[in-house]
């Protein structure tokens, strides 16, 4: 048959719960309201676009929710959540095929969520949303924001068993939390409230050599915390293809009175065989938090999709608290600097952070940085080492196995610099540089 297009106004929410299989290879499903939309079941084209599109008056009061059990499948044709409520940059105006798409965010869809993928299922948690969005090579977009007041705010939720995968496109995500007064508030979360779950399903978002890109703000006042990107509870990230494709993470948070967190991950793996990985706040101050009592993966995982990888690896805020595992396997460069000029605090690297012995270059720090710097990771690479830093302390080993390359290690980027030397720096040849 021909396409759908289910458009409410006057403030009807469009909400479905039934199957819809739309056939022609151009056909497609347009649900659409000025206020929410709401989809629970199986959707799906023949190469058809699939859009859901809320707040199309640019309203406050919309959202999206894709609830549990639900599929989402357009073999080839773009998936698009989004709405009308501002405007975001690069937002495409239309699909390939020519459908036109809503240039910004769905808003509050609940008094706490701006767009959700699941839906609770008892004390605001969830084990397994079965919830899958597969586009075959189309671009998937969702974009949600919140504006909640007083309680806690998430601009996206996707709950456990909430998964994505792109076939050969791109991956796009927009979270962005602006209420005021809330306890927490969160750009992009996955699996909330993880600690009240037993055995919870695990979240897959994936591309075969398209690029994963993931964006969360939080602007808000009288905020305790702000999580810019808070992934939580075996969530994996990943471009599983040798020869195209990244992963970036974008983050800033502020007004939150606590803390301001680009990044905060929990049991999380980050992979991509080729093309770079990134992760970068945006804002001054912000900082990235690996849990105490989880694990950070980046770049490859042994017994995973990705089990080796080329990517060039860059961290970029200016506060690291690495209080879990955070393991690092690749044969490009890895990166951990500051976004100003310097660390906002002193930063340590503790003997859980590792990097594989395939590694060839690794930086700490800019020739601007005035905070003082701990390396207690033990560290055998291919190379080169180089780290900046006021104060600076080597604890673990430092060694550099390809031949000619070299560990250079500045100290006094402050008023106040002072380089201790605690363990072996070894080379294949190259110069040991230390002032």
């Amino acid at each position: 048959g021909g396409p759908i297009n289910v458009t409410g106004t006057g403030g009807s929410y469009v909400s479905v719960n039934s199957n819809l299989t739309v056939s022609g290879s151009t056909n497609g499903v347009l649900l659409k309201s000025t206020t929410g939309v709401i989809y629970g079941g199986t959707l799906t084209t023949a190469g058809g676009d699939i859009t859901l599109w809320a707040n199309s008056g640019g309203g406050a009061t919309g959202g999206i929710s894709v609830n549990n059990n639900s599929t989402l499948s357009s073999n080839g044709g773009w998936i698009t959540l989004g709405g009308s409520v501002g405007t975001i940059a690069g937002m495409p105006a239309t699909t390939t095929l020519g459908t036109a798409l809503p240039q910004g965010y769905a808003q509050n869809i609940s008094s706490m969520i701006g767009l959700t993928l699941g839906s609770t299922q008892a004390y605001g948690y969830n084990t397994n949303a079965n919830l899958n969005l597969n586009s075959n090579n189309g671009r998937i977009t969702i974009a949600g924001k919140s504006t909640a007041t007083g309680t806690m705010s998430f601009g996206v939720v996707a709950y456990s068993g909430s998964n994505i995968n792109a076939g050969t496109g791109d991956i796009y995500m927009y979270g962005w939390s602006a209420g005021s007064g809330n306890s927490e508030a969160f750009g992009i979360n996955t699996a909330p409230w993880y600690s009240t779950v037993a055995n919870p399903s695990p979240l897959l978002w994936k591309t075969n050599g398209g690029n994963i890109n993931l964006v969360g703000a939080v602007n808000t006042s009288a905020t305790g915390y702000g999580h810019a990107i808070d992934l939580q509870l075996n969530t994996t990230v990943e471009n599983i293809s040798a020869n195209s494709g990244s992963v970036t993470l974008t983050g800033n948070s502020s007004g939150a009175t606590t803390s301001n967190d680009s990044f905060r991950l929990w049991n999380v793996n980050i992979l991509s065989a080729s093309g770079n990985i990134k992760l970068n706040s945006t804002t001054a101050g912000n900082s990235m938090y690996v849990v105490g009592g989880t694990n950070l993966n980046l770049g490859a995982l042994t017994g995973s999709d990705v089990t080796s990888s080329t990517s060039n690896i860059t961290i970029t805020t200016d506060s690291y608290n690495f209080a879990a595992p955070t393991n690092i396997k690749t044969s490009g460069t890895v990166s951990v600097l500051p976004y100003s000029n310097s660390f906002s605090s002193a930063v340590t690297l503790p003997s859980n952070f590792t990097l594989s012995s395939t590694v060839t270059g690794f930086t700490v720090g800019k020739t601007t940085n005035n905070a003082d710097l701990t390396l207690n990771d033990s560290v055998s690479i291919v190379g080169p080492i180089t780290a900046y830093a006021n104060a600076l302390t080597v604890g673990g080993t430092q060694t550099v196995t390809g031949s000619g390359n070299g560990i250079t290690l500045l100290s006094a980027q402050g008023s106040a610099g002072l380089m201790s030397i605690n363990s072996a720096l070894t080379t294949n040849g190259g110069n040991i540089t230390l002032y």
